[in-house]
């Protein structure tokens, strides 16, 4: 499944969200607020940036 990181009143987050309700993608909102992150999001996203997906399947593909 996917899981997207980010705040929900960025937007960039929110126009990745519209793309992935588009497409009937089912994902995992974990809302970052990209101030003060952890270590563990930072490995993710060295630079701190959000939105940051990520999936537990081996690939995801989304047909247009």
């Amino acid at each position: 499944m996917l899981k997207l990181y980010g705040a929900g009143p960025s937007p960039f987050v929110r126009k990745v969200r519209v793309v992935l309700a588009e497409k009937n993608v089912s994902y995992e909102h974990d809302p970052v607020i990209p101030i003060g992150v952890s270590d563990e999001f930072r490995k993710l996203s060295p630079l701190g940036k959000i939105p940051r997906s990520r999936t537990t399947a081996a690939r995801c593909a989304i047909r247009r």
